[in-house]
């Protein structure tokens, strides 16, 4: 993960402002001595740019972090739910795949909505329970989710969004190729330092 601020620790002595006994560090990674080369490289030329361009007032100040998910045949995103995100996420899904949906469910869990993430942007709410559902997946699939654990201008966690939307497109644009070619050098480099992590 990597971003203007890491989820929250109770280490951390600066107080989250929202989640009792919690802690936030506002230190960006990037400037940090220990933070791989690698890891700053794609946040800086790509990442942080990105972002900024979907959603300028999301990525004011840095207070967000991008978890970077490698997904192949034999992977598995369950139904889940981020509690704990302050408001809305962005997701999209790059690299060379097929075969995977995106599926949020309604809160009262009586319809879902199925969102194609290969090289679009999703807004959409990660405290309401998602999966990725697989169909006759083939190739490699990187997920990008931008999500905000704290925000400063945020006294406490933004209202739902119980539909998701479609906000940007990549297809076409060279945004596109640099920031898959991005994601696939950071996620190739973290599978070299944490071979666990395969």
């Amino acid at each position: 993960t990597v971003g203007g601020l890491h989820s929250a620790l109770n280490t951390f002595s600066q107080p989250h402002g929202y989640w009792k006994n919690k802690g936030v560090c506002t230190e960006c990674p990037t400037e940090r001595p220990s933070t791989p080369k690698h890891v700053s490289e794609a946040y800086e030329k790509y990442l942080r740019p990105f972002i900024t361009t979907v959603d300028p007032e999301f990525a004011e100040n840095g207070h967000w972090c991008v978890p970077i998910g490698r997904t192949h045949c034999s992977s598995s995103v369950g139904q889940h739910n981020e509690p704990k995100d302050m408001a809305p996420q962005y997701v999209l899904a790059v690299g060379s795949f097929s075969g995977a949906t995106l599926r949020q469910h309604r809160q009262d869990g009586s319809d879902y909505y199925d969102m194609n993430t290969c090289y679009r942007v999703v807004n959409m709410d990660g405290r309401i329970d998602h999966e990725v559902v697989f169909g006759k997946f083939q190739g490699v699939r990187y997920a990008i989710v931008f999500y905000k654990s704290w925000d400063p201008k945020l006294p406490k966690p933004a209202q739902f969004m119980h539909e998701p939307q479609y906000v940007w497109r990549l297809e076409g644009k060279k945004l596109a190729c640099n920031l898959t070619a991005s994601v696939v050098y950071f996620t190739s480099a973290s599978l070299l330092h944490f071979p666990w992590l395969r």
